[in-house]
């Protein structure tokens, strides 16, 4: 190798490029157009990395996370693409990677199109635009994306990947039973109507060697890859069948939604709001027995015996090591409540997860993690004077400034992008463009700043330590999952995956 010559060409093709059948952007054509700059400069090739189908947000794209390695190792001297959003759409990882990582390691930046080279100085703000208008392409595309979605959603055509277990697609957006499957689910059905629960039903489907919904895939040739291997039912499985109008002839979609297109985080949505449309395809159950199902359902509720509430972490505690939920054991005589990992039932057959933990041991522990996001903002003496003065009346002013800053924050970030639109477009001199940039960037700080402590004034009095309890409200806000662990070295091993 010759030094200060080694060259890592990096491809990328995302599935939208694909969809599009934009050749000018396809892997061979990146190739050929880059071995050519490599040959014409006489530079040494150290490896070639292709990420195929993936996205330019995408910051766990497997040949990007090598190269990035590579060049961290000081195996690499240039980093070559055909264009800067081959490399990444993500304004962070632009600044995080080209302007500050590869300086440190050494390692120059070149891209042919839109001629970004990270050795002449003055090329920063042209790479520093592009990426804005690379991530504001993204983001708009994401928009829109989702608006077609929803659209189609909304006029009842199916959008998943996979039907649910008991259909199969008749096309891309259409339902149609499968004869096989369907039986199984009315089997459920039949089951859970005659007095069965759960449990019982669960045992009959494994029994009889029924394939489980994940595993039916498999077996009929789907490229389908769950969080799931197990080949035994489980009874959320179970219940899910049940709750679904799938099985009535609507598609129900929209439960879930990504936190923004940047976030791959998944949140719930709230019943009310999910797209359902009746009458789309044959149902597989009748309108009695569904009926019928959901009155028993609801009469099902479990309750506290004592207390008559609703038991707080109800379906939010599982089994770290199989899935299963964590519920409270009844022969228990001990003046504490324990919970145990629901494989109990089955005489441990499927989890080693055997050791019980106290309820008021995880009550303890999630309320310990919850103050550590909001530790900051709680000051006793300070939230004993809130207490003193804040009024219905403050909040309701809070609010309404708050909404104000917050719409004209906005406002100033819709301007101050099409400053840039119109500079990239040249309908703005370098001076202008400056002038507008610096006075929209001052006051979108000083807008930041002023929301940031208005949030911070409102934590404190929201977020008070003396009156901040476990209830179920708290808990259906805040948690999505609580996962128990076995022990290890002398500590139960609590996973809580938090909403916020």
């Amino acid at each position: 190798m010759i030094g200060n010559n080694r060259v890592a060409i990096y491809l990328r093709l995302s599935k939208e490029d694909i969809d599009k059948k934009d050749f000018s952007e396809s892997i061979q054509n990146q190739r050929r157009m880059l071995l050519q700059k490599v040959q014409e400069e006489g530079w040494d090739i150290f490896d070639i990395y292709i990420d195929e189908d993936y996205s330019g947000i995408d910051r766990e794209r497997p040949a990007f996370i090598r190269m990035l390695k590579d060049c961290e190792q000081g195996n690499i001297d240039i980093v070559l693409c055909k264009s800067q959003s081959r490399f990444s759409r993500d304004l962070e990882v632009i600044e995080q990677y080209i302007h500050n990582k590869f300086k440190e390691w050494n390692v120059r930046f070149i891209s042919l199109v839109d001629h970004a080279d990270t050795s002449v100085e003055e090329n920063k703000k042209t790479r520093q635009i592009n990426a804005l208008m690379n991530e504001w392409y993204l983001e708009d595309s994401s928009i829109n994306i989702r608006k077609t979605l929803r659209n189609k959603k909304e006029v009842g055509l199916f959008t998943g990947s996979f039907a649910p277990f008991g259909y199969q697609k008749k096309d891309k957006n259409h339902l149609e039973i499968d004869p096989i499957a369907s039986k199984y689910v009315q089997q459920i059905y039949a089951l859970y109507a005659k007095g069965y629960g759960y449990s019982k039903i669960k045992q009959c489907l494994n029994h009889q060697g029924i394939p489980t919904p994940s595993q039916y895939k498999k077996e009929i040739g789907s490229k389908y890859y769950g969080p799931s291997t197990s080949n035994q039912w489980s009874e959320k499985t179970i219940a899910d069948i049940l709750k679904n109008e799938v099985y009535i002839g609507s598609v129900v979609q929209g439960k879930y939604r990504k936190i923004s297109y940047k976030n791959k985080k998944v949140i719930s949505l709230q019943k009310k709001d999910w797209i359902v449309v009746s009458h789309q395809h044959d149902p597989i159950i009748s309108l009695s027995m569904w009926n019928e199902v959901q009155r028993r359902m609801q009469q099902k509720t479990r309750i506290q015996s004592k207390t008559g509430k609703i038991y707080e972490f109800s379906k939010k505690i599982y089994c770290q090591k199989c899935g299963q939920s964590f519920e409270k054991n009844s022969s228990s005589h001990s003046v504490y409540s324990y919970l145990v990992c629901r494989d109990r039932r089955s005489y441990w057959q499927h989890c080693d997860n055997h050791t019980s933990i106290r309820l008021d041991v995880i009550e303890s522990l999630v309320f310990k993690e919850f103050l550590k996001f909001y530790h900051q903002f709680v000051d006793e003496q300070l939230l004993l004077e809130y207490e003193k003065q804040y009024s219905i009346e403050q909040n309701l002013l809070y609010k309404k400034e708050f909404e104000r800053l917050e719409k004209d924050y906005h406002q100033k970030e819709r301007g101050l992008k099409k400053v840039y639109d119109d500079y990239v477009q040249q309908q703005l001199d370098d001076e202008v463009f400056q002038n507008l940039k610096k006075s929209y960037i001052k006051e979108l700080e000083k807008l930041s700043n002023t929301l940031a402590n208005m949030k911070k004034e409102q934590m404190s009095f929201s977020f008070s330590k003396r009156k901040l309890e476990l209830s179920l409200k708290t808990v259906k806000n805040f948690i999505q999952r609580i996962q128990i662990g076995n022990i290890e070295q002398g500590k139960r091993v609590v996973t809580i995956e938090w909403i916020f």
